[in-house]
Parts: C-alpha cells; sequence; structure tokens
C-alpha cells in the first residue's frame, strides 16, 4: 500500500531550519536566564505607614501597622520631590500594647541630617524583608504582611 502526499505539501528546507533552530535556542536561553534572575535575586517587601507628618522639632511621626525595633530599614519620600527615599533612623517606638492611640507609634529623623520643615507632606514606608520576583509572582502579586498584635483596650 503507497502513501502519496499532495503536490502542496512542501519539505522544510535547510536554509529555513537554520535561522528558526538559532532563534529557539536563543529564546531558550533568553526564558532560562529570567527564570535565574526571578529566582535569585531580592526585591524589597515595602509596608507604607499612615498618618506620617512632620513635628515641630523635624522628627517624623508615623503609624506603622508592623512591628518596628531600631534594626528596620525605615525611608522617608517626599511627595514631589525628585530623588530617591531618604533613610531614616528609628529614634523612639512607643510601646505597642499601651493604648489604641499609642500603637504602632513611630518617630524617625533623616539618616543624612535633612532637617525637614515642620508640616512637609511626606510618607514612611518600612522594608519588612526581601522575596524573589518568582515567588512573588507565584503568589499571585500579593504578599502576606506579618500580622499586627492588636493593643489593649485602655
Amino acid at each position: 500500500m503507497a502513501i502519496s502526499f499532495p503536490q502542496s505539501t512542501q519539505v522544510i528546507r535547510s536554509d529555513r531550519l537554520m535561522p528558526t533552530a538559532l532563534l529557539a535556542v536563543i529564546a531558550a536561553l533568553l526564558m532560562i536566564s529570567w527564570g535565574i534572575w526571578g529566582w535569585f535575586s531580592r526585591m524589597p517587601l515595602i509596608s507604607p505607614c499612615s498618618e506620617a507628618r512632620v513635628t515641630a522639632d523635624g522628627m517624623v511621626s508615623a503609624r506603622c501597622p508592623v512591628a518596628v525595633d531600631a534594626s528596620t530599614a525605615v525611608e522617608i519620600l517626599r511627595p514631589g520631590t525628585p530623588g530617591p527615599p531618604i533613610r531614616a533612623v528609628v529614634n523612639r517606638i512607643a510601646d505597642r500594647f499601651t493604648t489604641d492611640l499609642a500603637a504602632g507609634l513611630i518617630e524617625v529623623t533623616p539618616d543624612d541630617g535633612t532637617r525637614l520643615a515642620p508640616d512637609t507632606p511626606v510618607t514612611v514606608r518600612v522594608i519588612t524583608g526581601t522575596i524573589a520576583p518568582l515567588a512573588y509572582l507565584m503568589h499571585g502579586g500579593v504578599v502576606p504582611q506579618p500580622a499586627t498584635p492588636p493593643a489593649l483596650a485602655p
């Protein structure tokens, strides 16, 4: 029994095979390198603070949803001002278990000695850790933040 093919069937010629194979190899290498970058690189987990304001003595007071200690990385952003975020030093941390009003309240000052004018609009954010971009995507772009312990009622 003989199998016949219609005249329209084309044979892959070698002059078309090499560019296609080269393109496939380049695409595979690119995908592998993206996978390696996505697994081993790190991106910061940022938790923004609310109610940030500059006090009369130049300190920035903010209420943060995560636990902060003296070694926690804190940044101050000035909306509308170009430049990188200002690294901050944590000066005072209110006890989380005293009252509802003091829960999560921190006071920070710029690390580089920058003096901010009172009532300057600022944003404070806390860097709680790092995560691999691939793990971030595997979580659906949402990373669970550490739970804040509830403040005791007065």
